[in-house]
């Protein structure tokens, strides 16, 4: 921990590397998952989530994200993929797609492939101020956003 800024690192290595993290309710958080990643399940239900960043190279991600306070945004980089973003039910949210995006559901919405940019939103995002804004970068594949 350097200035409220929490590092984990970890060297990669040829056999599975497990490992658990357990964040405080009593602070807000902004996570910024960098350097890729897979197989992650993250449960945030019981935080205040400030934001989140999951950079391209992640794989296989779950995360359960928390009822937010106010808008929250979300960033995707370009080169994940099978990620699976789980909001509370009656949290609008707002998907925007850079390029060459493929197999995207958002709700009930499917896109097989998006060559160029997209911009959905659930019906009541603009009257609700605690949602989620979401940014998926170029590349990325199987990202489902969902209650």
């Amino acid at each position: 921990m350097d200035g409220g800024i929490v590092t984990v690192r970890y060297r990669p290595s040829l056999r599975p590397t497990h490992g658990e993290i357990t964040l405080s309710g009593r602070v807000p958080w902004d996570i910024e998952a960098r350097w890729g990643m897979s197989n992650v399940v993250a449960d945030l239900d019981d935080l205040e989530l400030g934001g989140l960043e999951i950079s391209g190279g992640s794989s296989h991600v779950e995360v359960r994200l928390p009822r937010p306070r106010r808008a929250v945004r979300v960033r995707i980089g370009g080169g994940a993929s099978d990620v699976e973003l789980i909001r509370p039910a009656g949290v609008p949210v707002r998907v925007r797609i850079g390029a060459g995006v493929s197999k995207l559901a958002i709700d009930e919405f499917r896109l097989g492939s998006g060559g160029g940019k997209t911009d959905w939103r659930s019906p009541d995002y603009d009257e609700v101020e605690a949602r989620y804004d979401i940014e998926i970068g170029a590349g990325a594949s199987e990202i489902s956003v969902r209650t």
